[in-house]
């Protein structure tokens, strides 16, 4: 499988561009806080924000958190991830999905 190229994406560099217009929901989660010195993760459309996750811990625990939403998508447009806790690879440490509704 070829994890990089999909039917409807690419990934390029630190970003997954549409090549098929389209509805999709879109979920991601990460480990935030304290523990992780990460307070906030954005989820970015064409380099503007349009949704987030935030704690304001000021312990030493960390929480998974986790956010989904729908947006219609055009070819040629572009989401980011900023923040979060995205290392080693570990699916307990971070998540992202994105599927096409079909109508």
């Amino acid at each position: 499988n070829d994890y990089f190229v999909k039917e409807n994406f690419v990934m390029a560099f630190d970003r997954l561009i549409c090549l098929i217009d389209g509805e999709y929901s879109i979920s991601w989660a990460s480990i935030l806080g304290d523990a992780v010195s990460v307070t906030a993760s954005f989820l970015k459309l064409n380099g503007t924000n349009c949704t987030s996750l935030y704690t304001n811990d000021a312990g030493s625990s960390y929480w998974r958190l986790r956010n989904e939403l729908t947006l219609i998508l055009k070819r040629g447009d572009y989401l980011q991830i900023y923040g979060g806790y995205f290392a080693s690879n570990n699916p307990q440490h971070s998540m992202f999905r994105i599927t096409k509704i079909v109508q």
